[in-house]
């Protein structure tokens, strides 16, 4: 056991003066521009920068080991990850910086820490009575976390695009109108977005369709990047539309006049959901202090008129 808290303070210590070493380990070239950035009172921009690439080269380190460890037993990834991993990366917009076998090292790491954690508890806290429990709750957290974080960086950003979408709509159906045809209204609607997740999905569709890919098959990829009710209706629509002849402009309008009802729903939606957290909040913390201020002035006015007489008696 000492020699596993041993490797674990030593892989800390290890840690610690790599990203020491990544802040201060500036090329010359760097200097002479931080130098600059120092000269024109940005300094604590340059220390930022620098601490930012301490903490990238950290994670950098990091997953190469993940990498690596998880090229090294391939033989338990497909029981350990659930078998739509690529399509939960996509759906998160990570695929192209996670694969899974990186997430899968990353997964044996977490694995890793948490049986060490748990080691290290029972030299100092606990017994073995609850140490192994400990050790198996501690193997499945750190197994399915990594997956959850996929599943948490998928549902917000296919929130996003949620939230999104109905505007851009509105903005593709009114450049249609002004007389532009589908490539042209995607490209200057993407022009003038905001950066956000939405943003590349159509700047993927963009580029499919500028290199010579047929529309319904840029905007089927784009329903299998994105789970979105919204997203798939509007590329259904887009498609159905495109082959039954029907005129893009007619279909984008219809789109938007959805949007814009779907929009009022989740309105409506969540009005409905905020009016019982607000009756929670008044009914716990309101009314107590109101009826505690009752109290008190009810307490202050009886013994004002009241305590004269009482002290006269007990006086007596």
């Amino acid at each position: 056991m000492s020699i596993l808290l041993a490797l674990l303070a030593g892989l800390s210590i290890y840690l610690i003066v790599l990203g020491w070493v990544e802040m201060h380990n500036i090329p010359p070239g760097k200097q002479r521009v931080h130098r600059l950035f120092a000269e024109l009172g940005a300094a604590d921009a340059v220390e930022e920068a620098q601490k930012k690439s301490g903490f990238s080269a950290i994670v950098k380190r990091l997953n190469q080991w993940a990498e690596r460890l998880g090229g090294a037993f391939p033989q338990y990834q497909n029981f350990i990850q659930p078998g739509n991993l690529e399509q939960r990366l996509m759906w998160a917009g990570k695929q192209r910086e996670i694969t899974p076998t990186k997430l899968y090292g990353w997964q044996l790491l977490g694995a890793l820490a948490g049986v060490i954690f748990a080691l290290y508890l029972k030299l100092t806290v606990i017994g073995w009575t609850l140490a192994i429990p400990m050790m198996l709750v501690a193997l499945i957290v750190g197994l399915w976390t990594p997956i959850l974080w996929v599943d948490g960086e998928a549902n917000k950003r296919q929130r996003k695009i949620e939230l999104a979408l109905p505007d851009i709509i509105e903005l593709l159906a009114t450049t249609v109108d002004a007389g532009a045809n589908f490539a042209q209204a995607l490209e200057s609607v993407h022009q003038r977005m905001p950066e956000g997740p939405l943003r590349e999905e159509f700047g993927l569709l963009r580029d499919e369709i500028e290199f010579g890919a047929p529309m319904t098959e840029a905007l089927t990829r784009l329903t299998m990047r994105n789970r979105v009710t919204s997203v798939q209706m509007f590329a259904g629509a887009l498609i159905q539309g495109h082959e039954l002849g029907v005129p893009i402009a007619d279909t984008l309008r219809m789109q938007a006049e959805v949007g814009r009802d779907e929009r009022i729903q989740r309105a409506r939606e969540a009005v409905g959901k905020a009016i019982p957290k607000i009756t929670l909040v008044t009914t716990l913390l309101i009314v107590p202090f109101v009826m505690c201020l009752v109290l008190a002035v009810v307490a202050f006015t009886f013994w004002r008129d009241m305590g004269p007489m009482l002290s006269d008696f007990f006086a007596q």
